[in-house]
């Protein structure tokens, strides 16, 4: 009967050993799990932020292309010759009293920079036909 309670307390020390570990490692591994997830969280908000960042500047981008492409138009128009003195009523510009051609940029407005980039170029093709209709008159 002594043996056996013997064996019954160094098995019951032996448990309680092992459960006093086991809490120690659920600790640790509970340490490690809200470690985890604070990291995972500022993670998320970095990637939300560079995502934003990265839209914001594909927005400047095109933008900036829209504008180079409007600017480049006109200088081709100011660049070209103009064979027509006629009133051009879109741009509000009448036939010139010194007897020279209006200029390609007064013969044809782009669009403000402020109009969305979508009616900037479908405005392309639009202005490709007044281009063609203001130097060539017959067309």
């Amino acid at each position: 009967l002594e043996e056996d309670l013997k064996q019954l307390q160094e098995r019951l020390k032996e448990l309680n050993v092992s459960a006093k570990a086991g809490a120690g490692q659920e600790a640790v591994l509970e340490a490690v799990q809200k470690d985890f997830e604070h990291r995972m969280e500022r993670y998320r908000d970095e990637v939300q932020y560079l995502r934003q960042k990265c839209d914001e500047k594909e927005r400047r981008c095109e933008q900036l292309m829209a504008e180079k492409g409007a600017l480049s138009v006109e200088l081709r128009m100011d660049a070209g010759p103009v064979s027509s003195a006629a009133e051009d009523i879109e741009a509000g510009v009448g036939k010139s009293t010194t007897g020279k051609a209006p200029t390609g940029r007064n013969l044809m407005r782009s669009l403000p920079l402020a109009a969305p980039a979508w009616l900037r170029s479908a405005d392309e093709p639009m202005k490709l036909v007044l281009r063609t209709l203001a130097t060539v008159p017959a067309a």
